[in-house]
């Protein structure tokens, strides 16, 4: 059971999709469901026409904020199979052994191949993005199933939209979540996710200082424009995790990415505090 919360344009959707058919002989349906998922009507129209050579069985498509993915529940008693919570009576809720969150970001890592990215880029994109960001890993890790993979993914290399985003959550989970160690990636340039960065201010200019801890932000924009979880986090535990996200750099006509693996704990119950029942 696998989880797309924001497919288009629909490129890893097919990939996925297509990893679902493998080894399975042709004509036959494969074990398995694919939800692809997507904010934009249009934007899912075309996932679901580049889907159509494809046997599509195994895929559902639907169209909603990522932010606010309903629970989705099945009818009758599968109390016993694993994935499924309680509900209420003889209904149950889906969880997913794999969710992907490639969420909406700044697309500042893309500057190599899109100039047009650099002539639009200011420091509010990426405080603007940040709640949306970190809503959107949120609800990804509660539809997760006990001991299943959530990949994060942006097209940036700001800190305020990828490792503070996963330090929040993180530390929101308390220990439930992990991040993974990802393989090496033949080809590519990457570096190690980072514990030390700056804040700057929503109307930041070239020379401004940045702030180093939420403290130095004047209280007018506290919880605003600037929130307390994009700053670096000060749990031990948190920040020994974070040199295991990983930074693709850009290189040659390619552009750069930041991805994660988080990993929920087999040990966790059918509800945590994180959970929420719509």
């Amino acid at each position: 059971r696998v989880l797309d919360l924001c497919a288009a344009p629909g490129s890893k959707t097919l990939q996925l999709l297509a990893g679902l058919h493998r080894g399975v002989p042709l004509g036959q349906t494969p074990p398995g469901l694919l939800v692809a998922n997507d904010i934009n009507e249009g934007r899912m129209r075309k996932i679901i026409n580049r889907s159509r050579p494809l046997p599509t069985t195994t895929l559902v498509c639907s169209i909603c904020d990522a932010k606010k993915f309903p629970a989705l529940q099945t009818v009758g008693d599968v109390s016993r199979r694993p994935g499924f919570s309680k509900w209420c009576d003889r209904q149950y809720k889906l969880k997913f052994d794999r969710v992907l969150a490639d969420v909406p970001c700044s697309g500042d890592a893309t500057m190599r191949k899109n100039p047009d990215v650099l002539e639009q880029w200011s420091p509010h994109e990426g405080l603007a993005l940040h709640t949306t960001q970190l809503t959107i890993l949120l609800r990804g890790l509660n539809m997760l199933a006990p001991g299943g993979l959530l990949a994060y993914s942006t097209c940036s290399l700001n800190p305020i939209e990828d490792e503070a985003v996963i330090a929040t959550a993180l530390a929101r989970f308390r220990g439930q979540v992990t991040v993974e160690e990802i393989p090496e990636l033949p080809g590519l340039t990457r570096m190690n996710g980072i514990c030390h960065w700056g804040v700057p201010a929503d109307n930041y200019e070239a020379g401004d200082p940045l702030f180093s801890s939420v403290q130095e932000v004047p209280p007018l924009l506290r919880g605003g424009k600037v929130r307390k979880t994009m700053f670096p986090p000060t749990a031990d535990w948190v920040k020994a995790q974070l040199p295991r996200c990983c930074r693709v750099l850009p290189g040659g006509d390619s552009g750069g990415f930041f991805v994660t693996l988080l990993r929920k704990s087999p040990e966790v119950g059918t509800h945590s505090d994180n959970e929420e029942d719509s």
